[in-house]
């Protein structure tokens, strides 16, 4: 497996992609460079055949030794020598000795490229600033959470998603009714005209968006959809340098009858919208026919911060692109000890001096 490390064509430092400037940053000489600068620079087809060997090679030897994704592997940072120690969905990581970005080739090649790329948009410094602000609207939470030292280990990883996007016949057939009440006399009258409604139409659903990585952070990320799939940006490994990235571990397979129903509830609720206003709708079938159908796989950026609780471990996820928060927050047991007094105290006097004038 070849390690690869991006460097500057002026100094040689490691380059990293910069969410707000949208380009590649040098931190040595403060160069920066455009992704056709880039490309001009590093041969990408070059890269890719690499890739594609690595990834060969890298398949062969997980054969050996029965494929087990619970391997820990090790490379060597080509900028220093060190070793990297990687899991086996790890794509691009961090050298800890000389802190260069490295992109692991082979684990993105061959049937694991990615067709899509959704670059960072929010820079580290506006990641942290928005992990601030939200973490000072929970009140119980231990001050730690947002202390410099947790800050620093929040990340920018690239997760693997597939896209799916199909052209579809769809089809509605269901019974309808309206009602009519009236009184006359001392007699209420009820009339029920009942129809039976039809409804086709061809329809295009766009951008169904499933989660590739079964990892711990899943639902947790999954909370932080959707993307822009609009701002999408052909593959390539460079926008993976100054970030982590993980390689897919699911297929597209254990998501086809999740797809299938998401598609029927779709549809359905495309076509009832055409039906008017009737009061009642009974015994409504639906059944779809897929067309044509375009799958994508793609990496999408996520902003991932965990604390360590006595119990268990708590996520933070941010989307990269949009800024959308979901997250797990521990409870401090001293903070909530103390409100409970503040509250607890005033409460307790108050009783007392009722108490004193009473007896």
């Amino acid at each position: 497996m070849a390690v690869f490390t991006y460097k500057c064509p002026n100094c040689d430092g490691g380059l990293e992609f910069d969410a707000a400037k949208q380009k590649f940053v040098c931190e040595y000489c403060l160069s920066e460079f455009t992704m056709e600068e880039l490309k001009a620079h590093f041969n990408e087809e070059e890269l890719s055949a690499q890739a594609e060997a690595d990834a060969k090679q890298e398949r062969e030897h997980e054969h050996v030794h029965d494929g087990d994704d619970g391997d820990m592997l090790m490379y060597n940072c080509p900028s220093c020598g060190a070793e990297i120690v990687t899991d086996a969905t790890t794509a691009a990581s961090f050298c800890y000795y000389c802190h260069n970005p490295v992109v692991l080739s082979g684990r993105l090649a061959g049937e694991f490229r990615p067709d899509l790329v959704v670059p960072f948009t929010i820079e580290r410094e506006e990641a942290e600033k928005r992990l601030i602000d939200w973490i000072s609207t929970k009140k119980l939470a231990p001050s730690d959470f947002c202390g410099k030292e947790n800050i620093e280990k929040m990340s920018g990883v690239y997760f693997p998603f597939f896209i799916v996007s199909q052209k579809i016949n769809g089809h509605l057939n269901a019974e309808a009714h309206n009602v009519r009440t009236w009184i006359s006399g001392d007699t209420e009258h009820t009339e029920r005209t009942i129809y039976r409604v039809l409804r086709e139409g061809g329809i295009v659903l766009k951008n169904i968006t499933k989660n590739a990585l079964n990892k711990e952070e899943k639902i947790l990320v999954d909370n932080v959809l959707p993307f822009d799939i609009n701002r999408a940006k052909p593959f390539s490994m460079a926008y993976l340098s100054g970030f982590f990235a993980e390689k897919r571990n699911l297929e597209l397979d254990s998501f086809k009858e999740e797809i299938k129903a998401e598609t029927m509830r779709y549809t359905e609720d495309l076509l009832r919208d055409t039906l008017g206003n009737y009061d009642e709708l009974h015994a409504v079938h639906v059944e779809t026919h897929v067309k044509a159908k375009k799958n994508q796989y793609s990496l999408m950026p996520v902003w991932v911060l965990t604390y360590k609780g006595k119990d268990k471990i708590y996520y933070y996820a941010m989307n990269g692109q949009t800024g959308r928060i979901c997250g797990d927050v521990p409870i401090s047991m001293k903070k909530l000890l103390i409100r409970f007094i503040c509250v607890a105290a005033p409460i307790f006097a108050v009783l007392c001096i009722l108490g004193g004038l009473l007896f």
